[in-house]
């Protein structure tokens, strides 16, 4: 029989300190595990859509209207040319003798 005394804990689990309370998990650092110097290394693919549903948002807001008033710019350059082409043809049909 194996006393519980002798039995050492798995790697991934720590050993009991005295400082912990019973129940309290802290698993022990990796020492292979890189650090990455943006901070995404460990975020989950959650994270990563709710942090561009957040950016999208502002963006989305700041973009339409510009896009929308690029548009108008266009539709009212060619309304300006059309009455211009109008205001030339009717004044060759008020030039012209019949």
């Amino acid at each position: 029989m194996v006393s519980t005394q002798d039995r050492q804990p798995p790697q991934d689990e720590p050993a009991f300190n005295g400082q912990q309370s019973i129940g309290q998990y802290s698993p022990t650092p990796q020492a292979n595990k890189q650090q990455s110097n943006w901070g995404f290394r460990d975020k989950t693919v959650w994270d990563l859509l709710q942090l561009i549903g957040v950016l999208a948002i502002p963006i989305a807001v700041a973009l339409i209207p510009i896009f929308y008033n690029l548009q108008q710019v266009a539709i009212t350059q060619a309304n300006r040319q059309n009455d211009i082409q109008i205001a030339q043809d009717q004044q060759q049909e008020t030039a012209m003798p019949y």
